[in-house]
């Protein structure tokens, strides 16, 4: 809930995870050219704290690296607490399919941002910020 996923993971012995459908959004996403795969969080389910993570997404035996926010999406005003999942190099789809989301690495915290041309200019920077954990 603090957002340390490393922690979690020791305490665990695993990755914190979270499963769920992927479900329709607003395809915002897809037209700032982040296509992201939503799934919705329980209100009983423990999260982690809102913002951007380092995650692996694993779907019918894959598992691909990518970021996920998670949060309202201040931006446009949404209500409703979901996990959009961005995951690197890929382009399948995978709507009304089971996923498991492994967090890692806490990037930045949710926030509002002025216009959507300035939220995709932070998700650039935060893919960049993400790979480079990876390297």
């Amino acid at each position: 809930e603090n957002g340390f996923p490393e922690k979690a993971s020791r305490l665990l012995g695993r990755p914190y995870s979270i499963s769920g459908t992927v479900t329709n959004g607003k395809k915002l996403g897809r037209t700032l050219g982040f296509p992201t795969a939503n799934v919705h969080i329980p209100e009983n389910k423990v999260f982690p704290k809102d913002g951007v993570y380092l995650t692996v997404t694993s779907f019918e035996g894959k598992s691909l690296y990518g970021i996920t926010n998670i949060g309202t999406n201040p931006t446009v005003d949404e209500k409703i607490r979901r996990a959009e999942n961005f995951i690197f190099d890929f382009g399948e789809d995978i709507y009304g399919k089971e996923i498991k989301i492994e967090f890692l690495r806490f990037i930045r915290g949710e926030r509002k941002f002025d216009s959507v041309e300035l939220l995709a200019a932070q998700v650039k920077k935060d893919i960049e910020t993400a790979k480079s954990y990876l390297e």
